[in-house]
């Protein structure tokens, strides 16, 4: 779950982070996409209100990483 919220976050403020690591960046994502669950992002969606444009960049990079679940359907779903 951790490394979910901290891939978000960092998704989120990717401008605003100065002198990002790219190569820790991707392996927080890839370590993230390994832990994903859709109940588990589900429960940070609610709590943390992410913005589309997060929720989707963190979506197209996960789906091909990931067997089963949807981030993206997951966000649409919780705020309709």
């Amino acid at each position: 779950m951790i490394k979910i919220v901290q891939a978000l976050e960092c998704i989120g403020n990717y401008n605003e982070i100065i002198d990002i690591n790219g190569l820790k960046f991707v392996e927080l994502l890839d370590e993230a996409a390994h832990q994903y669950d859709d109940f588990v992002f589900e429960d940070i969606v609610k709590v943390i209100k992410y913005q589309y444009s997060t929720v989707r960049w963190f979506h197209d990079y996960i789906k091909p990483k990931i067997k089963y679940g949807d981030p993206l359907a997951v966000y649409e779903k919780i705020t309709k």
